[in-house]
């Protein structure tokens, strides 16, 4: 039986702890590297280039180094999640500019309060946390929810869970990951970002092979004006015939029901293997 410190524990607020890269020179060169890498990246799938033709290994050799140094420089902070009363009462401490009234707060003071307000370790005066490069600038943004660990709770239940389902591409290939795996969102939301993200390429990546062949369509490229196509060099495959035993087996018993000649079986009848300790019944 759980104890009450453990009822205590499930019901304390979610922290989670992050490396911040403090030089913000660095971040912006490695915002703009992967925004040329993704463009090349693009150019490269939409033309089926043979490697050295785009500048994408140049770019993702100049991403890596900038990406290390990032690591070499960042900084731990541990951020704890606030309610939605203390979230409600940071927003009317940061009431939008008179040049921008639509906003739903100052995004000069909101992202500093906020972080703030949430930074535990260290502790941080919104001076201070305007004045962390990760932070600071992107106030309220979605750059840096993620940042904070999604230190803005989310309205619980299903229909706000499914809204953001259908219009969060990121969110929705997150949960598509997870349940494939049963493994919970949480924990995913706690891996270090870069696994995240090698975890999401891993996903969009398998959702471009074909479930035939298994090859991927920047496999292949274009040959000649006659519409041949042929495998890039770069990849090693070659095409072989391959016998399934299983699958010959039930073709032969579909033969031997329907007489031959692949005809088909009755209405809603197919062949299919069952375990011996199980009845078709079942």
């Amino acid at each position: 039986m759980a104890s009450f410190a453990d009822y205590r524990e499930r019901r304390s607020p979610s922290r989670r702890t992050v490396r911040v890269p403090l030089d913000g020179d660095l971040r912006a060169q490695a915002v703009q590297l992967r925004e040329q890498l993704a463009a090349a990246r693009q150019t490269a799938w939409a033309t089926l280039a043979q490697p050295g033709d785009s500048d994408q290994d140049t770019l993702e050799a100049q991403l890596a180094d900038l990406e290390q140094q990032l690591q070499e420089d960042a900084a731990e902070f541990t951020f704890v999640a606030v309610s939605y009363a203390e979230l409600e009462a940071i927003k009317l401490a940061c009431p939008p500019s008179a040049d921008q009234p639509d906003a739903p707060w100052d995004p000069a003071t909101f992202g500093p309060a906020l972080v703030a307000a949430t930074c535990v370790d260290p502790p941080l005066s919104d001076s201070e946390a305007g004045a962390v490069p990760a932070v600071g600038p992107v106030a309220g943004g979605p750059a840096l929810r993620c940042r904070l660990g999604r230190v803005q709770q989310p309205r619980s239940g299903a229909p706000f869970i499914e809204r953001r389902f259908r219009s969060d591409a990121r969110y929705r290939a997150e949960l598509t990951y997870c349940a494939q795996r049963g493994i919970p969102h949480s924990v995913f939301l706690s891996w270090d970002p870069a696994d995240q993200e090698k975890a999401l390429v891993w996903l969009y990546e398998e959702g471009q092979r074909c479930g035939r062949c298994n090859t991927y369509t920047w496999e292949w490229q274009y040959q000649d004006n006659d519409g041949n196509w042929r495998m890039r060099d770069d990849v090693h495959r070659e095409a072989d015939l391959w016998t399934c035993v299983g699958c010959h087996e039930m073709d032969t018993l579909h033969d031997h029901a329907t007489g031959g000649g692949r005809q088909p079986l009755g209405h809603g009848s197919q062949v299919r293997w069952f375990p011996k300790t199980t009845t078709k019944e079942q």
